[in-house]
């Protein structure tokens, strides 16, 4: 009942990103391991956009893909792309909406992936958050 349009879980974040005018060139959902892009010029027929790390989805807690817990378009150079991390492992991936593969759907080439060692981003994340507002 969650596999709509490949997601393996319940759509929980939606972005707009790209200069594309009003709501921008791209709309991002997130939904478990799987973030799917649409471009806003989009013809019928053409598959969106699938980004996903490699392995096996993560279903009760089983899998070598962990679910994004945040996502944000970010623009460098001149060029759009996505920015998601999984925060239970502690992960940060870079997706390129430009470079895909050919495949149904199409699937974004992973320009960077980063891990936080020893612990989580989420709680990395809420240590420096607290340690930056005592300071101040």
């Amino acid at each position: 009942d969650k596999d709509w349009g490949g997601f393996d879980a319940g759509v929980n974040m939606v972005e707009y990103g790209g200069d594309g005018g009003e709501g921008g060139e791209y709309l991002a959902a997130a939904g478990g391991a799987v973030i799917l892009i649409v471009e806003k010029r989009l013809k019928a027929g053409e598959p969106p956009i699938v980004c996903r790390t490699p392995g096996r989805a993560e279903q009760d807690s089983v899998g070598t893909c962990g679910r994004f817990t945040a996502m944000a378009w970010g623009k460098g150079r001149g060029h759009d792309f996505l920015v998601a991390m999984e925060g239970k492992e502690g992960r940060v991936h870079i997706f390129d909406p430009k470079v895909y593969s050919n495949e149904f759907p199409r699937r974004a080439c992973i320009l960077l992936s980063v891990e936080v060692a020893g612990r989580g981003l989420s709680q990395a994340l809420s240590v420096s958050s607290s340690s930056s507002s005592s300071s101040s």
